[in-house]
């Protein structure tokens, strides 16, 4: 899946899709969903433009 983070909020990105949200840390990645977190997973690899690995 690939969103846009919209917003960077501390040590994270967060991205919305209507009223989800999608929160990366780097240890969780969450969805919200109407201020409610109803999905939350502990972050095993994390690929950005700013990681040395190739995404």
């Amino acid at each position: 899946m690939k969103i846009p983070a919209m917003t960077e909020e501390g040590t994270g990105y967060v991205a919305e899709d209507e009223n989800i949200r999608y929160i990366v840390t780097g240890a969780t990645f969450s969805i919200v969903k109407d201020a409610k977190t109803i999905s939350e997973e502990q972050v095993i690899y994390l690929c950005s433009k700013f990681s040395e690995k190739s995404c």
